[in-house]
């Protein structure tokens, strides 16, 4: 009896979390619009509340929509947003609402969002198109550059420095000349392949954000791009 027992506990727990991972993936798909910063991306392992400071409907898409009821007020969870509304969780409902209606513990929350909105998008584009920009954290850059080749880290009273080497190879074979006394030609015969350098970036850091970019190759000079720098969450 406790051997069955002990089996039925076995295959409920498989079956717990098999359903858990299942939900995580429906909620990472749900919550996977590009046009939408997500908070679990920016604080994965913090939780943003927010007070609903008058009665607000909360719809089923970020543009309005369905509705899916009224949260009243209180204390609300807050999920992501774009440049006009917010994805909330509270009061056993979860939908988009407007950013008028919440406020935070510290500070304004509104300008925070919007702020916080306009430096993803364009560290977002800047990745898509494959550039580095001043501003960028350490993530952001390796988002483009992949992982380094070399980094060193420094640590001061100033606070923490460092550099990240990011160097690309290229295979080069080699060759040495051969006489034919049969044809009395000269070929060239294979040796041996090397990997040289093709190119060099270097990103130096200052407490996390990349404030000086050196390049070794650069085909047509361009204009170093500069972001705002990682917004610090507040509250």
């Amino acid at each position: 009896m406790k051997t069955i027992v002990i089996g039925l506990l076995f295959v409920i727990s498989i079956q717990v979390m098999a359903d858990q991972r299942r939900s995580q993936k429906r909620r990472s798909l749900i919550d996977s619009d590009p046009d939408v910063v997500y908070v679990a991306d920016l604080l994965p392992d913090r939780l943003v509340e927010l007070s609903v400071t008058t009665p607000t409907q909360v719809y089923a898409t970020k543009r309005g929509g369905r509705r899916l009821g009224i949260i009243e007020g209180g204390k609300v969870s807050l999920i992501g947003f774009n440049n006009r509304a917010i994805k909330v969780q509270g009061q056993g409902k979860i939908g988009w609402i407007k950013p008028a209606h919440v406020s935070a513990s510290k500070g304004n929350i509104q300008e925070l969002m919007k702020t916080v909105f306009e430096r993803e998008m364009e560290v977002k584009a800047l990745i898509e198109a494959g550039e580095v920009a001043l501003g960028m954290n350490r993530d952001e850059v390796c988002r483009v550059l992949g992982e380094p080749t070399k980094q060193s880290l420094r640590r001061s009273k100033e606070g923490v420095s460092g550099t990240m080497e990011f160097i690309e190879f290229e295979k080069v074979d080699h060759f040495s000349p051969v006489f034919d006394p049969f044809s009395g030609t000269v070929f060239r015969r294979f040796t041996h392949s090397t990997q040289e350098e093709k190119s060099k970036t270097i990103i130096e850091f200052e407490d996390g954000v990349a404030t000086a970019i050196e390049e070794s190759e650069q085909e047509n000079e361009r204009r170093i791009r500069t972001v705002t720098r990682p917004i610090i969450w507040f509250f």
